[in-house]
């Protein structure tokens, strides 16, 4: 995209490099502003998805990039006016070869900027790692808007000519806009669901390069530097073809970085192995749609709250070949991990059934796509239908078809009783009637506006329709499981941090869509610290706690000292402390809407008749122990609405880790 203008004042020079007759001139002038205002654009929109990705909030990023990229396309225009007008074609070549340059490292660049900060960022460097993300993205979208604006107004003046033509400069005008125009659509339409974002790159580069490429041999043929030009060129496209070669294995090697951080930043060898080749890490499976980036990772280094599982559930032990340790993204976003996928799963499904007492017969699925939510709702006979609504083909065919996804969700997504439709979830609820005894949404956190919606008044009013009377809906709501830290309570108690929390916003957004307090329940996925197999497991094989030197040391100086008392309560301590960390990190939020339900909580515990791996009466029991306020009055401030978002929370400037 390039910024109109008149053309600039000219500068007169002797030389050979002077613009041939206008009839000959314009339509290849036309056809050249017509595909490098499109590459301009494809360009800026890379450097904005790139940034969203990596830093959520797509809208600002969105913004910010096309508010700086015009402005430094100002400046490129204005200062274009310095070129002579026996060299605007030899200007023009150059142009091109710095933005092939430019616009093929882009994304790498941002990528290892990213890489800097989560390294930084785990060394308690947290500043200087965002100034690494965002000074390198920012010179770069600067660079590229400076020369795609010096663009247009040397077209304008070869369009011209010596005679002034205005027509022909006006022309050049109007189908730069009009290359805008075919940029912006084959960005979203055509290149973003077919390559990743470095291919988009890598390819529009190759269209900077062939039209400096053209222009050096139909218009420069004899001139001046000829041989540099082309010496040029060739070194360009050496770089440029480097680069497609390496394409695949580079690409492999931002997913490794993303998704790798903590092992890649926490290794001996220190940063030079955070920017190596990481060929020692797992692969990343990607697949891309449309709608989003699904990722499969494997997780080299479960930790030590994959241990600590086993004192827990029984999934390993009914299953032992379950596939553990593997994750599921969706566009960089954390979903789920199969080593604790139960805890997640059974709280979503079977919590609100045991709470209201009764099995739903006819369900809505909003999201879901994984298809473990569906595997906890087919346990149950009594479930006669189930209409899932997914945004994404390609995440549920890969969900049904890979063995991992599959294993997991024990092919479930081929339950007969389920009637799939792909739509977005927003405008089917807008558009179909209930009634449904149980309406599960399963959405992804908001990191932008765009998500903000699935968590709106306007949608909840419409969920509120759909449920049968008696009948209920439950969503995720992650982030209101941030609370106080029990040690600051006396009595142990953790309460809502609402500093941090987005509680206020999901209880003022669901009481303006029409729910009562009482009819609004939310619950976490609180586990007891002391399960009963937890001596078992601390005692199992190799089973080492994180301590830090402090604490080793005390415990040095206990055993030296033959003081087995105070070495037993220097084991306890960590003990606790390991296990009330393990608890904080499992821990994720739900929120229960059972409309027209009376005022009194939940049922208590009983048996749901069905196979629970992890969830059982203590821990249900648990999930509804955190008070969470209810102020007499709704704050409209704080409401989530389509016409004025409230969510996400997050700093827009914030880059963001997969986990």
């Amino acid at each position: 995209m390039t910024v109109g203008a008149p053309p600039a004042p000219r500068v007169a020079r002797s030389g050979t490099d002077a613009p041939p007759p206008a009839g000959a001139r314009v339509p290849a002038i036309l056809l050249a502003a017509l595909v490098l205002s499109a590459c301009s654009l494809v360009y800026e929109l890379v450097a904005a998805q790139t940034l969203a990705l990596l830093t959520a909030n797509a809208v600002v990023w969105f913004s910010l990039v096309v508010g700086v990229f015009l402005a430094s396309m100002g400046v490129g225009s204005w200062r274009s006016g310095r070129v002579p007008d026996d060299d605007l074609w030899s200007a023009l070549v150059r142009i091109e070869l710095k933005l092939t340059l430019l616009g093929a490292s882009m994304v790498p660049v941002i990528q290892v900027g990213h890489f800097l900060y989560s390294y930084l960022h785990l060394h308690g460097w947290e500043q200087l790692g965002v100034a690494c993300v965002h000074v390198p993205a920012a010179l770069l979208v600067v660079g590229v808007g400076w020369l795609s604006g010096a663009e247009l107004p040397i077209l304008m003046r070869l369009a011209a000519g010596p005679r002034d033509d205005r027509p022909a400069a006006n022309a050049v005008l109007g189908v730069d806009y009009l290359g805008a125009l075919v940029g912006g659509l084959l960005f979203p339409l055509v290149l973003l669901p077919a390559l990743p974002l470095f291919g988009v790159s890598l390819l529009v580069a190759a269209v900077n390069l062939a039209v400096a490429a053209i222009i050096t041999a139909v218009r420069l043929q004899g001139a001046p530097r000829g041989g540099r030009r082309w010496a040029a060129l060739g070194a360009t496209a050496a770089l440029l073809l480097a680069g497609i070669s390496l394409a695949a294995p580079v690409q492999a090697w931002m997913l490794k970085g993303y998704y790798y951080y903590i092992e890649a930043s926490t290794h001996e060898d220190g940063l030079a192995h955070r920017l190596g080749a990481l060929d020692d890490y797992p692969e990343v499976l990607r697949a891309r749609s449309p709608y989003q980036r699904i990722d499969l990772v494997y997780d080299p280094n479960p930790g030590l709250s994959a241990t600590l599982m086993g004192a827990y559930s029984e999934k390993l032990r009914r299953a032992p070949d379950y596939p553990v340790d593997h994750m599921l993204c969706l566009n960089g976003a954390f979903q789920t991990n199969t080593r604790y996928d139960e805890i997640y799963h059974e709280w979503f499904v079977h919590v609100p059934v045991v709470a209201l007492g009764k099995v739903p017969e006819r369900v809505l699925l909003l999201g879901g796509g994984d298809g473990l939510v569906l595997r906890e709702l087919v346990k149950y006979d009594e479930v006669r239908s189930i209409r899932h609504v997914d945004i994404d083909p390609v995440l549920v065919e890969l969900a049904m078809d890979h063995p991992v996804l599959r294993t997991a969700n024990a092919n479930a997504l081929r339950d007969p009783r389920i009637e799939r439709t792909f739509d977005d979830g927003f405008r089917w609820v807008r558009e179909h009637d209930g009634p449904y005894d149980a309406v599960f949404i399963d959405f992804p956190y908001a990191t932008d506006y765009d998500l903000a919606k699935l968590y709106s008044r306007e949608f909840f009013a419409r969920i509120r329709e759909l449920v049968a009377p008696g009948g209920f809906a439950v969503f995720d709501a992650t982030s209101i499981s941030i609370l106080s830290d029990a040690s600051d309570d006396p009595e142990g108690r953790r309460f809502v941090d609402t500093s941090v929390n987005d509680w206020p916003i999901y209880r003022d957004t669901l009481r303006a869509a029409g729910f009562a307090p009482a009819e609004i329940r939310p619950y976490l996925t609180t586990l007891e610290p002391y399960p009963p197999r937890l001596l078992e497991v601390l005692e199992g094989d190799g089973m080492e706690l994180p301590a830090d030197v402090s604490v080793i040391e005390a415990l040095d100086e206990a055993e030296a000292a033959g003081d087995e008392q105070r070495v037993q309560e220097i084991r306890a301590a960590l003990v606790a402390t390991t296990m009330e960390q393990h608890v904080v990190a499992l821990e994720q939020g739900f929120v229960l809407l059972a409309p027209g339900a009376p005022d009194g909580g939940p049922a208590p515990w009983s048996d749901p008749g069905v196979r629970l791996d992890v969830l059982d009466g203590t821990r249900y029991d648990l999930a509804f122990r955190v008070d969470f306020p209810f102020p007499e009055a709704v704050d409209p401030s704080l409401v989530n609405t389509i016409l004025r978002p409230t969510l996400p929370t997050i700093p827009w400037w914030d880059p963001r880790l997969p986990y």
